[in-house]
C-alpha cells in the first residue's frame, strides 16, 4: 500500500497468507508470481502431505521465473540459502507456466479486501439487451459540449471559424473560406450555424456555444432585434437548429477566450 508515509505491506493480503489453508490433494500444481511465493507454497503443500505418511510425491511447480537456477546457485545466502536447503529434501519439478488463465482470475480477486463492503462486484443479467440499453439511456445524463464559433472580414475576404470540444477534451477545428460578399454580422451567423451543423453531425446532446460577437447572441437570445430581411433569415436559422438539441446554451465571451475560433477564422478569410 502506497500512502502519505510511504510503502507499506497490506495487512489484509498478510492475514489472507497466514489465514490460508493447506492443499488437499496429493498432486499439486502451484503457479507462483514472484520469487518467495512458490518456495513457501511448496513447503505447505509438503508438510501437509508428509501427515499422511512417510512416502514421497513430485510436486510440480510452474512459474515464469527462473527458480532452479535462483536457488541452486553457488553464492546462495541468507534467505535463499535457507530456501535452497529446506527445498532440497523434497522432489521438485520446476515447469514453465504455459496459461496464465487462472492466475490472472486469481490476481483480479486479491484486488479486493473481503472486509471493505464497498469494493463488491455484482453481476447482474440483464432481461434483454435491448431493454437494457434503453434504461441506460433514460438513466444516464447526457454529456455537455462546447462550440467556440468567431467570423471574420478581412479586405472583403471572409470567413469563419469553428472548435468543437467533446466531453473528453478532443478538439474539432474548421475554417471555412466564403466565396461571396458578406459582412461582420453575415460572417457570424455563417460560423454559428456551420458549428450547430457539425455538432448536430457528430451526435451532440447537450450543447454550450460561445461566441464573441454580442450582436448575434443578443439577438438570438432575443435581447437585440434582427434588423434586415437577410439578418432576420440568418436568426431564424440559427433558432431552428438550436432546437435540435436537448438543451442548447448561446453565451457570449470575450475575444480573448475565443483566441483559437478567431485565429481559424482569421485563416480561413
Amino acid at each position: 500500500m502506497v500512502n502519505h508515509r510511504g510503502i507499506e505491506a497490506n495487512p489484509a493480503k498478510i492475514k489472507a497468507l497466514l489465514d490460508m489453508k493447506c492443499p488437499t490433494s496429493v498432486k499439486q500444481c502451484l503457479i507462483g508470481k514472484g520469487i518467495g511465493k512458490p518456495p513457501v507454497a511448496c513447503i505447505l503443500c509438503k508438510q501437509k502431505v508428509a501427515g499422511r505418511g512417510n512416502q514421497a510425491h513430485r510436486i510440480e511447480v510452474r512459474t515464469a521465473y527462473p527458480l532452479r537456477h535462483i536457488l541452486h546457485k553457488p553464492e546462495s545466502s541468507g534467505r535463499m540459502l535457507k530456501w535452497a536447503v529446506e527445498l532440497g529434501q523434497f522432489d521438485l519439478e520446476y515447469c514453465p507456466r504455459a496459461a496464465i488463465k487462472g492466475q490472472a482470475l486469481a490476481d483480479f480477486v486479491l484486488k479486493f479486501d473481503e472486509e471493505v463492503d464497498d469494493k463488491a462486484i455484482v453481476l447482474e443479467e440483464p432481461t434483454s439487451q435491448e431493454s437494457h440499453q434503453d434504461e441506460k439511456k433514460q438513466e444516464l445524463p447526457h454529456p455537455w459540449w462546447i462550440l467556440h464559433v468567431d467570423g471574420a472580414v478581412n479586405n472583403n475576404r471572409s470567413g469563419a471559424g469553428i472548435v468543437l470540444i467533446t466531453p473528453e477534451g478532443h478538439c474539432l477545428m474548421s475554417a471555412s473560406h466564403f466565396k461571396f460578399n458578406a459582412t461582420n454580422n453575415d460572417a457570424e451567423y455563417e460560423a454559428l450555424i456551420n458549428g450547430l451543423k457539425l455538432a448536430l453531425e457528430v451526435g451532440a446532446v447537450n450543447l454550450i456555444v460561445q461566441s464573441d460577437s454580442e450582436l448575434v447572441v443578443n439577438q438570438v437570445n432575443g435581447g437585440f432585434q434582427a434588423r434586415g430581411p437577410r439578418t432576420e433569415l440568418y436568426m431564424r436559422c440559427t433558432k431552428r437548429l438550436l432546437e435540435k438539441f436537448l438543451s442548447a446554451k448561446l453565451e457570449s465571451v470575450p475575444r480573448e477566450e475565443n483566441s483559437n475560433a478567431d485565429a481559424l477564422a482569421k485563416m480561413g478569410s
